[in-house]
């Protein structure tokens, strides 16, 4: 797994998303996305590995914007390329895309 998934997903395994957590605990979750959103990371990613990831581990993470800010360039290239997932990800597919951003 390349960092860029791993130090996200590590996070959310130190302070899972769907378990109840303490003022402190949420807090140093934040702290943790925010140092994330920070780093810079050299990996390479391709719309394929960014699609494998959310769907094997979007039950444990929950898609941040410190998240999403990091896959700016793969969903642009997505979309430039005439792909259709980023779209339906950002703007929500309910239909054919059980992963996408969930606003509401």
């Amino acid at each position: 797994m390349k960092l860029i998934f791993k130090d996200y997903l590590d996070i959310f395994e130190k302070y899972p998303k769907d378990e109840y957590l303490t003022r402190e605990e949420r807090k140093e979750r934040y702290k943790l996305l925010q140092e994330y959103e920070k780093r810079n990371y050299q990996d390479e990613i391709s719309i394929d590995e960014f699609k494998d990831f959310i769907s094997s581990y979007i039950d444990k993470i929950d898609i941040s914007s410190q998240f999403i800010g990091k896959f700016l360039k793969v969903l642009k290239k997505d979309i430039d390329n005439g792909g259709t997932f980023a779209i339906k990800f950002l703007i929500g597919d309910k239909d054919e895309n059980d992963n996408y951003l969930k606003f509401f």
